[in-house]
């Protein structure tokens, strides 16, 4: 497996398995990222696409084919993004993973 950090606004495609089926989702770095409460600097990225139940912890791919994170959830409401509402999927970034594992 190749690891690649995250190009803003690149295209990715999610990746996982739901009700024992693989499932690729096409989609676009929102260019958003997401700080929880409590924390200093942001953890998470959205994506425009939303991710199904069971998909949580499958690769986040570029279009070069490198792992840029891993899926984490999805919104079930829509959020206002690129003059449109939009669902949104929640992933970790590659350069936050790397940091945890070297730390």
């Amino acid at each position: 497996v190749k690891w690649a950090n995250l190009k803003e606004k690149e295209t990715i495609i999610f990746t996982g398995y739901s009700n024992s089926e693989y499932v690729s989702i096409q989609s676009k770095d929102m260019g958003v990222s997401i700080k929880p409460k409590g924390n200093k600097i942001p953890v998470y990225r959205a994506g425009i696409a939303t991710i199904m139940p069971g998909m949580s912890g499958g690769a986040v791919i570029n279009s070069q084919d490198k792992v840029v994170g891993m899926n984490i959830g999805f919104t079930t409401e829509k959020v206002f993004f690129d003059n449109s509402y939009q669902k949104m999927s929640i992933f970790v970034p590659y350069h936050i993973i790397k940091s945890e594992w070297t730390n």
